[in-house]
């Protein structure tokens, strides 16, 4: 009985140890890797939701079946206000996207800095002292 609890208290500890010491790693290679994924798959996915390549392959194409010059002018000027407006969304969601993976990167830096914080008991904060800094 001894033996088996002695053998199952290192199995776990060594089990939480090891994923402890492998989290860091595993944030930084396949995590990353994973999330990096996922960006590109929301922007491309967004891009393809507003039809950005079937407005490029129709920008020259009439609307409505109309063909004379005045309808192909008016045709071309909308659709190229549209590829415009769509294209400031998809540019502001990438940009978005490219924060949450630069915070993802940050995220356990500063869950670290502040597990170090509140372990010492720092009186300030450098975290607060720097917004505090850019508020003034």
């Amino acid at each position: 009985m001894n033996n088996a609890f002695v053998s199952a208290l290192k199995y776990v500890f060594l089990e939480l140890i090891g994923k402890l010491i492998y989290f860091p790693v595993w944030w930084y290679t396949s995590g990353t890797k994973k999330v990096l994924f996922f960006v590109g798959r929301q922007i491309s996915g967004v891009a393809n939701a507003m039809g950005i390549s079937i407005l490029s392959k129709n920008l020259l194409k009439p609307m409505y079946g109309d063909y004379t010059k005045s309808g192909r002018i008016i045709s071309f000027f909308m659709r190229l206000i549209q590829f415009f407006f769509l294209m400031i969304a998809i540019t502001i969601w990438s940009i978005l996207m490219c924060l949450f993976f630069v915070f993802w990167l940050l995220l356990p830096i500063i869950v670290f800095y502040s597990i170090i914080f509140q372990i010492f008991d720092i009186r300030e904060h450098h975290l607060i002292t720097f917004i505090n800094a850019i508020r003034k």
